[in-house]
């Protein structure tokens, strides 16, 4: 599992329409994926990823209310 490793900068960040869409297409695809997180009283949502050569990649989306399980 790949978390986000807090106060540990590294990796790149890609903004996207949905973070959850984007997680559920690379679960599909057998990719190595963190899970969904989303901070206390913040819309932001996040999780990170490793691509094929191997670098962590984190995908965020600020979602609208109640999408958090959608």
């Amino acid at each position: 599992m790949i978390d986000a490793a807090p106060g540990i900068a590294g990796g790149r960040v890609v903004f996207g329409v949905s973070a959850l869409g984007a997680r559920r297409w690379l679960v599909e695809r057998a990719a190595e994926v963190g899970e969904l997180s989303q901070a206390p009283g913040q819309p932001v949502i996040w999780f990170c990823f490793r691509d094929p050569p191997g670098d962590r990649l984190e995908v965020c989306s600020f979602p609208g209310p109640g999408m958090m399980g959608a």
